[in-house]
């Protein structure tokens, strides 16, 4: 599955609005880097600023994930 939303609700992680908007924008990144037109319009549309927010966001995410695993792996 290529799709971060889907995911996280099969993992039945609580997702809040801002969460759920930034999962698929991290999924339409997968799809924009396979498609020559598609690439050319996300290399306008991300510069230095726009990479270094959306990569702080994901590592955010990470530790979260990594959070989320943790609280789940002590309750089975």
């Amino acid at each position: 599955i290529h799709n971060l939303v889907k995911l996280a609700k099969l993992a039945n992680l609580p997702l809040m609005d801002e969460q759920t908007e930034d999962l698929r924008t991290y999924t339409d990144f997968c799809f924009l880097g396979r498609y020559d037109e598609e690439k050319m319009k996300f290399r306008e549309k991300c510069t230095r600023q726009y990479a270094e927010r959306h990569l702080r966001k994901i590592k955010q995410y990470y530790v979260w994930l990594k959070e989320e695993n943790k609280k789940r792996s002590r309750t089975r």
